[in-house]
């Protein structure tokens, strides 16, 4: 049989256009607004073309990721630039062309408004935009998991050795891209068994030399890296939970970025693709001939075959089913809906149904999601440029979960920070310890981040009684501390407590904070030498009619910012700079004083510490 004429006209032409360059948009724009988080970073260390070959393909086959998209990307970031905005064009360029080959595995199936359908809920959809702007190998699987099915439907309905070529090399491909490859390679198996039992007699014979030749490229071609992939099968532990019973409908919903309107439509589009296949009339036809039949099989075997298996298991063996694996299944759940849409009865509702999914895709996109302007990534980028900005050479930084992967932002950044190797729990000990080789450190960093807990509150007391807090800088799932030693470090870090008041009326804490109830308190003059300085305040409030207490500060009488107090310690950072040497004094103010007496609660500011650093 040969290919049904598909041409493509002027109309199609120009809505594939239109597509392709709005799907180009919503995934190159703002590609580098969020930070790398954890796995990206992970795949920049990976990738790093400074590493030579022979360590880079030893490191590689011990990765749980097959190495396509890591060579890729070094190779881009050979001829391009080593950074972030390579390393996800590469999965936006991946999304972009993913349109068009749904486009064309929706017009292999049935026909050209089929492709079209499906090219337009690719372009809108959340799933496929957000992977497809991470540096990561998922939207790349999703490009040739398409290509790869495009061909073996080809390969099944004509059986002619240039669709059995490639169907081999686009699976070899996606072999190497992802290892859940393995689990489609098992559904398009049993798909090929079905075709072949209702293959005409004569050419049986054919499709088997054809699939057995397809087969004979994948295996021969994947074979050097067959002995990687059985070290990924010996591994013991993992991160991944177990499915839940309801994980088909999660990772639907995931899929559709959990959207209240869209999912429902979704599901319904889904349900029509099933009635209209129940209703189909009988013929005598073979299941190529038959689009929404052979759209039914094959779809139904990707998506349950690619499901049941690694569900299978994680439940006997190890968990390895998590959402964002399975992206290779999402093409062919997009085609069924498509065919629901295809298979509505009147065209005016088939307008009215892709107009609203891809207006509400938009506007969910866009306005109730805030895609594009909602930091949603661990900040680390944030987070590591901080301690750039103050990080003083030698300093120990206690990074416990991902030391590793954040040294592509310290290079970035230009420092080669100190990390110590070892848990904050048995690094502090250490540093509380006498005796110890960091008992005397002068300073040092706490950094964390990916739900990274911080140290407990007992062992920050401890700290504390000989180390001042003095910043603690909190970004979007990422944050550091650093800690000064209250005696002289040789930082060009004076510290100033309640021993240089001027007065204080409402005295001190038993911890020796300065208690500051109403008005202000003047610090002693302290001289400072020509430079650019910063004013660090650290201090506690006390909650009264829901409000804590403002704080302004100044110095020579000169305002330099408001301090707004939340709940437990907090850190301001204000900026100074003296043009010859000259005394400073710092006043605060507490411009907010309230009482509540209904509740017994008084609003009253805590001040721990202030510290003057002088800026490098």
């Amino acid at each position: 049989m040969e290919l049904q004429d598909k041409s493509i006209n002027k109309s199609t032409t120009l809505i594939i256009s239109i597509l392709l360059l709005v799907g180009a948009a919503l995934r190159l724009f703002h590609l580098d607004y969020q930070s790398l988080w954890l796995d990206e970073m992970h795949t920049m260390l990976f990738s790093n073309p400074a590493t030579s070959w022979k360590d880079y393909w030893k490191e590689i086959g011990a990765d749980v990721h097959p190495p396509l998209h890591y060579t890729l990307l070094r190779i881009l970031f050979q001829a391009i630039a080593y950074t972030s905005i390579v390393a996800r064009l590469l999965s936006a360029i991946a999304g972009i062309l993913s349109i068009w080959a749904i486009f064309l595995l929706g017009r292999e199936i049935k026909d050209n408004r089929l492709g079209l359908f499906a090219a337009s809920i690719t372009t809108l959809n959340y799933y496929a935009i957000y992977y497809s702007q991470e540096a990561r190998n998922y939207m790349l699987s999703f490009l040739l998991v398409t290509l790869s099915f495009i061909y073996f439907i080809r390969l099944l309905k004509t059986l002619q050795l240039k669709h059995s070529i490639w169907y081999g090399i686009y699976t070899i491909l996606l072999l190497y891209c992802h290892y859940y490859a393995a689990f489609i390679i098992c559904a398009q198996v049993l798909t090929a068994v079905i075709f072949f039992l209702n293959e005409e007699k004569p050419n049986r014979l054919l499709f088997i030399k054809r699939f057995l030749l397809s087969g004979a490229i994948v295996a021969v071609g994947f074979s050097p890296w067959v002995r990687f992939l059985s070290s990924v099968t010996e591994v013991k532990n993992t991160w991944i939970p177990l499915p839940a019973n309801s994980f088909v409908v999660d990772y639907f919903n995931e899929y559709f970025g959990n959207s209240e309107l869209l999912v429902p439509v979704f599901a319904g589009c889904i349900l029509i693709f099933l009635v209209s296949l129940f209703f189909a009339p009988k013929t005598n036809l073979k299941i190529k001939e038959k689009p929404l039949l052979l759209a039914f099989i094959v779809c139904g075997l990707w998506i349950t075959i690619t499901y049941l298996l690694p569900y299978l298991r994680s439940v006997t063996a190890i968990p390895m089913l998590y959402c964002r694996y399975t992206i290779v299944v999402l093409p062919a759940i997009i085609i069924c809906i498509s065919f629901g849409i295809v298979q509505t009865k009147y065209l005016i509702l088939r307008v009215a149904l892709l107009g609203f999914i891809l207006v509400e895709s938009f506007i969910d996109l866009g306005f109730k999601r805030d895609y594009y302007t909602r930091i949603t990534k661990t900040q680390f980028r944030g987070m590591i440029s901080y301690v750039s900005a103050n990080y003083y050479a030698g300093e120990p930084v206690i990074d416990e979960i991902s030391p590793i992967q954040q040294q592509y932002y310290f290079k970035k950044y230009g420092i080669q920070p100190n990390i110590l190797p070892g848990t904050k729990t048995a690094i502090t000990d250490e540093i509380l310890t006498p005796g110890t080789s960091l008992y005397n450190a002068k300073s040092f960093w706490i950094i964390g981040g990916h739900h990274e807990r911080r140290i407990d509150t007992n062992r920050r007391l401890l700290l504390e009684q000989r180390f001042e807090r003095i910043s603690n800088a909190q970004y979007y799932d990422a944050w550091s501390e650093y800690y000064v030693a209250k005696t002289d470090t040789g930082l060009g870090i004076n510290y100033i407590d309640y021993n240089h008041v001027v007065k204080s009326r409402d005295g001190l804490t038993n911890e020796h904070e300065i208690i500051l109830r109403k008005d202000s308190i003047q610090f002693k003059p302290q001289l400072l030498t020509k430079g650019k300085y910063q004013f660090i305040v650290s201090v506690r409030g006390t909650l009264a009619n829901e409000f804590y207490p403002n704080l302004s500060i100044s110095a020579n009488g000169k305002k330099l910012g408001d301090l707004q107090i939340a709940e437990g310690y907090c850190i301001g950072v204000f900026y100074w700079e003296t043009l010859s040497d000259a005394p400073i004094s710092f006043g605060i103010s507490l411009t907010n004083d309230d009482a509540d007496p209904e509740n017994n609660a008084d609003r009253d500011a805590f001040i721990k510490c202030i510290r003057i650093k002088k800026l490098k």
